[in-house]
């Protein structure tokens, strides 16, 4: 349950950055969204999400994912007690590379929004600076959130299969 909403929640959030960005950045593009289109996205993510975070449950590939759910206390099987267990591949892919370009698409989206907002606002005066600095307020707060919590996920994964987790934790083993 915790992979399928936690991928879900990435998605669903890069689904309204992209929206926000193609609104700010091409705004007189003729836009066909409608309910049934907005339905039909959120409806793929989450079943899109649901098949990621089934794959290891269903028996399809007979021994690689054995106990891919089990072997740690986490929320999400990140493996870092042992990063390379069975299942490793899929975990590295899905928490680390997955949410990386989906933070990397964020970042890029809500920057190129503020550089085109500003650039759009250049003859005006106090008045839209200040509208300026509470969208930049707003974006940063967009991105540092979702870098808060995907941040120490992804920097726990890389550490642990560079053996650097496993290092210090021995030093902490009482």
């Amino acid at each position: 349950m915790s992979t399928w909403s936690s991928e879900a929640s990435v998605l669903i959030l890069a689904l309204i950055t992209l929206d926000r960005y193609l609104s700010v950045v091409r705004p007189f593009a003729e836009k066909s969204t409608s309910k049934s289109i907005a339905f039909g996205l959120l409806s793929f993510i989450w079943l899109f999400s649901f098949l990621l975070a089934f794959l290891p449950l269903s028996g399809l590939f007979d021994g690689y994912f054995e106990h891919f759910y089990s072997s740690n206390g986490l929320c999400v099987p990140l493996q870092i007690h042992n990063p390379y267990d069975t299942g490793w591949e899929y975990s590295l892919a899905l928490f680390v590379i997955l949410n990386t370009v989906v933070f990397s698409f964020i970042l890029y989206a809500y920057g190129k929004m503020l550089r085109v907002i500003r650039a759009s606002g250049l003859s005006l005066r106090t008045n839209q600076e200040n509208h300026d600095g509470i969208l930049a307020i707003r974006f940063s707060l967009v991105v540092l959130t979702d870098f808060l919590c995907w941040g120490p996920v992804i920097l726990a994964k890389v550490l642990a299969m560079t053996g650097v987790w496993a290092k210090h934790v021995k030093l902490f083993s009482f």
